[in-house]
């Protein structure tokens, strides 16, 4: 209920008029009809002058009202608003008692404040109830409305009500009655609400069998399963069970509607398809790369490529590359090919990125073995890989300052990285160079040329490269950074105004990997590494010693950097290529090196001679051979022969003791001679 003041005019006409109509009800003892009370609100002010009792059905003469539509003289404005005293049944034709109005003007009880809201909800439902509502009901409310309107144009213009309903139902096609109802409607509510009152309210059939609740819990349990049965056969099943149970069951289409009734469809992907199907039906997050800067944040991730390739061991599969992307403008930095994905090539990639660009601020990665491995990311607290240790020691990652974030797994929407794999699979795995190497995604998808060649990697690698350059120079792009230009453009314009962070020569060296205990040669001190050599001037200090040599496995013919075993940088060597025997330009390259360096010793050493070994001789002190001193104590001789000899017992004792010694002295030289033999063969 709400109080008179909150009515609009329309509907405070309409209010008396229902009214009015109570009390001529009261009075004559019959209830007013719908046309009495269903008026045109233009005419609702002056009920009983307008209305036409062979028309409309009232009871005698309507009384005459005011413009106010009040009973009787025109209320008093100091009043406070009452439709004035008691009206006097000889001045209005004697309609009987008249109700007694309250202090605000209502007939009969104050309205009750607290129940204002419920217009407002009731209003609400409406527009809610025209808002869900088809098209084709929609359409079928505006003509309700536009008859509704064409029917007050023609009151309005004095065409009596039966007759303006006529004349409305034959230019719309309905009856009078249709246009009735239509009118009743549309004066219920307020003007501004009569659409969605005039809105269709049919629904159609909605009677259903009714379904026994052990029926519909086999039902369910049946049909709600990941392995995703068909209705017909659950339903068949369920005919077996309700044969047995005697239970009175409908039709298959009646448990599939009422399926798909109660549950909402999120439920029935959970039960019938699994999480990862209820993730997917979630609208995706679009993430706005333009708050970055080109390289500010990059994305590694691997990719299998579906081609045979054969790898110069003669081994033939699939390979694996790791990529790197630069997140702002979609442009890919570097790669590296292996036959898995592992550490060394995540490792080796990233130093091609850092070595071409610069230090990334940010990386976002998933948290595969091969990207959280200690030798990247150890130090960091939140690695979700292997035990956080604190004696770990710093990977690269973070000795370079990069923070990594870690994507979720097995969801390639959190990695823009991604997108560009799709290219990839279109554009490097289907390339009409490697016609018949196709492998198919799936063992299902095999093309009827699997098996029929393998491409070389260098070949590949060639395609490769092409195809990644291509990609980034594509011009066209979409994205709301690239605005129709290529990765390549979007990021070299960002790329000249960010700030960098350049890696120095010593952070080069670590990503390259280690091999540790390298024994330099004992000639030379020169480096086999793979079946190549490397040799520098320093390395001639470190002749049969072992040493740290760190090198890429991808480029064994370039330069490799040596370590001591206690970690001491040495420097850097190069490798020395094998020549053709007949090679005379590279005998004399080599000639001219060796005597580049014996000159560049000769000087040396020419330079720390500054005496002759004769001047250095002269210096040395003369000495002479003092005479010896005299003896004060002489040891007694006394011989026991006549001819002074020894006795025969004495000398066979010396004999002995000289026989024993030199038996001692041969053992330990045959002990000797197995540690002279090694020394020997090492040498050799």
């Amino acid at each position: 209920m709400v109080s008179i003041e909150q009515l609009s005019p329309a509907g405070f006409e309409r209010w008396a008029e229902a009214e009015t109509a109570k009390v001529l009800g009261r009075a004559g003892g019959e209830k007013p009809t719908p046309a009495a009370v269903g008026s045109h609100p233009s005419q609702e002010g002056n009920l009983g002058a307008t209305v036409n009792p062979s028309q409309e059905g009232n009871l005698g003469a309507t009384p005459k009202l005011s413009k106010e539509g009040n009973f009787g003289p025109t209320p008093n404005p100091s009043q406070e608003g009452n439709l004035g005293a008691t009206v006097n049944p000889s001045q209005e034709g004697n309609l009987g008692a008249t109700p007694k109005l309250s202090k605000e003007g209502n007939f009969g009880p104050t309205p009750n404040p607290s129940k204002e809201g419920n217009l407002l909800a009731r209003r609400s439902g409406l527009w809610g109830r025209y808002e869900r509502a088809k098209n084709p009901q929609k359409e079928e409310a505006q003509r309700r409305l536009k008859a509704v309107q064409e029917m007050e144009t023609l009151i309005d213009q004095g065409t009596a009500k039966p007759k303006a309903r006529e004349i409305v139902a034959g230019q719309v096609g309905e009856s009078a009655i249709t246009l009735y109802r239509w009118m009743k409607a549309a004066n219920k509510v307020d003007r501004s609400d009569r659409l969605p009152a005039l809105v269709p309210r049919y629904a159609g059939c909605q009677v259903t069998g009714e379904i026994p609740v052990e029926a519909w819990d086999y039902f369910k349990a049946d049909y709600l399963r990941l392995e995703q049965p068909a209705a017909s056969a659950c339903y068949e099943r369920l005919t077996r069970i309700a044969e047995q149970q005697r239970w009175e069951i409908p039709g298959c289409a009646t448990f599939l509607a009422k399926i798909r009734c109660e549950l909402p469809r999120q439920v029935l992907i959970l039960a019938r398809e699994g999480k990862q199907a209820l993730k997917r039906s979630y609208p995706y997050q679009q993430r706005d790369h333009s708050v970055f800067d080109a390289f500010e944040a990059v994305c590694p991730d691997g990719h299998e490529f579906d081609l045979r390739i054969e790898f110069p061991d003669g081994e033939v599969r699939r390979s694996m590359a790791c990529f790197w992307q630069d997140i702002y403008s979609g442009m890919i930095l570097s790669r590296r090919v292996d036959k898995t994905m592992n550490r060394d090539m995540v490792r080796l990639s990233a130093g091609d990125m850092i070595e071409k660009f610069g230090i990334p601020r940010m990386a976002y990665a998933d948290n595969g073995r091969e990207f959280a491995c200690k030798w990247l990311t150890g130090g960091m607290e939140h690695r979700f890989r292997f035990k956080v240790k604190s004696e770990d020691p710093n990977g690269i990652f973070t000795q370079l300052g990069v923070k990594v974030s870690w994507a979720t797994p097995h969801w390639g929407q959190a990695k823009p990285i991604e997108r560009a794999f799709r290219d990839f699979c279109e554009y490097i795995a289907r390339h009409p160079k490697f016609t018949g190497a196709y492998t198919g995604n799936s063992p299902t998808t095999k093309p009827e040329s699997y098996g029929s060649r393998a491409i070389p990697l260098a070949e590949f690698l060639e395609v490769l490269d092409t195809e990644i350059a291509a990609h980034n120079a594509r011009l066209g792009r979409r994205t709301a950074v690239c605005k129709g230009r290529s990765f390549g453009q979007t990021f070299q314009e960002s790329y000249q105004k960010s700030t960098i962070r350049k890696a120095t020569a010593e952070q080069r060296r670590l990503w390259l990997l280690a091999v540790e205990g390298v024994m330099a040669s004992r000639m030379d001190g020169s480096i086999t590494l793979q079946g190549n050599r490397f040799w520098s001037e320093f390395l001639s200090e470190q002749a049969g010693r072992r040493v740290v040599v760190r090198f890429d496995p991808q480029n064994l013919r370039g330069d490799v950097h040596v370590e001591t075993l206690e970690g001491a940088y040495l420097g850097q060597a190069s490798c020395i290529e094998a020549a053709g025997f007949s090679d005379t330009e590279a005998a004399r390259e080599h000639a001219r090196l060796r005597n580049q360096n014996m000159k560049s010793a000769k000087l040396t050493l020419s330079n720390e001679r500054r005496m002759s070994a004769i001047e250095a001789g002269r210096l040395l002190p003369t000495f002479t051979t003092p005479e010896p001193p005299a003896a004060k104590v002489v040891r007694p001789y006394f011989a026991t022969g006549t001819d002074g000899a020894l006795p025969a017992s004495r000398s066979s004792v010396l004999q002995a003791d000289t026989n024993e010694a030199d038996e001692n002295f041969t053992r330990f030289i045959n002990s000797l001679k197995p540690a002279w033999d090694r020394e020997e063969k090492d040498r050799i």
